[in-house]
C-alpha cells in the first residue's frame, strides 16, 4: 500500500551584520531563528489520508468507517529555537587574517519527546583560526570548532503516548561533544566583470604573444573551491 509522510517544517529567519571600525578590526554578529513549533508529528498515513490526532497521539474518531487511522505517528512537539554568534577578525597585513568567534544555541526538543534518532542540545561553540591570501583571486583558511553540549538527564520524563503514537520509553542521560578541524582553499572570480569580458579578446591574442615569448598569461575566469 502507498503511505504518505505528513509533517510540518520550521519557518527559518537568518540576520548578520559585519562592522569594520578600522582597518585592523572586523566585528560580526549572525543570529537565526527557527519555528520549530510547527513540528509537532511525524505521520504515516494510508495515501491521501489526513494525520489527525488528539495530544495524548490516539486517534482521533470522525466517524467515518471508511476513514483509515494513521499507520504511525511519532510525536515531537518541538518548540521554538535560535542562536546567537559574535566574531571577531584581526587583520596584521592585507593579506593574513586571525579570527575567533564565539555562539550559543538553544535546545528544541522537550524532554518529553526527546530519543536517540533526533537529538538536540543548549550549547556553546567556540571557535578560531588563520586565513591567507596568496593573491586576489586564492586564499586558503585553517581553523578548529568545538561545540559544548550540556548534558540531559531525561529519565522518567518520557511521554506515555497512546496507538497510534505509543513506543518504547526513551528517557535517559544524554551527553555529546563535538570537535572538528576546517581546512579550505579558496578561489574566486568574478564572471560579470564586464571590463574582464569586453578585454577578452584582446587578452586572448596577448596571451598568444606572451606563449610565443616563452611567458604565461592568467586567465581572469574560471573558478575552484575546497573544503
Amino acid at each position: 500500500d502507498k503511505v504518505d509522510l505528513v509533517q510540518n517544517l520550521p519557518d527559518v529567519f537568518r540576520f548578520g551584520v559585519a562592522l569594520r571600525p578600522i582597518d585592523l578590526l572586523e566585528l560580526r554578529v549572525d543570529g537565526d531563528f527557527h519555528r520549530w513549533s510547527l513540528f509537532q508529528n511525524q505521520c504515516i498515513v494510508s495515501e491521501g489520508q489526513p494525520c489527525e490526532v488528539n495530544d495524548d497521539g490516539s486517534e482521533i474518531d470522525d466517524g467515518d468507517p471508511n476513514t483509515p487511522p494513521p499507520r504511525v505517528n511519532l510525536p515531537r512537539r518541538w518548540n521554538d529555537a535560535g542562536g546567537v554568534r559574535l566574531g571577531v577578525s584581526v587583520f596584521p597585513s592585507d593579506d593574513f587574517e586571525v579570527f575567533g568567534l564565539v555562539g550559543y544555541d538553544s535546545n528544541a526538543i522537550p524532554d518529553e519527546t526527546l530519543d536517540p534518532a533526533l537529538t538536540d542540545f543548549d550549547d556553546i561553540n567556540v571557535g578560531a583560526g588563520v586565513r591567507y591570501r596568496f593573491v586576489d583571486e586564492l586564499a586558503a583558511a585553517l581553523s578548529y570548532h568545538q561545540f559544548i553540549y550540556i548534558s540531559r538527564d531525561t529519565t522518567g520524563k518520557y511521554r506515555d503516548f497512546q496507538f497510534p503514537s505509543n513506543g518504547p520509553d526513551a528517557g535517559g542521560k544524554y551527553s555529546q561533544s563535538i570537535g572538528f578541524v576546517n581546512l579550505n582553499v579558496q578561489f574566486t572570480y568574478d564572471l560579470f566583470d564586464e571590463g574582464a569580458q569586453a578585454s577578452a579578446p584582446k587578452s586572448r591574442q596577448a596571451a598568444k604573444g606572451q606563449a610565443a615569448q616563452g611567458q604565461t598569461a592568467s586567465n581572469p575566469l574560471g573558478g575552484l573551491s575546497a573544503f
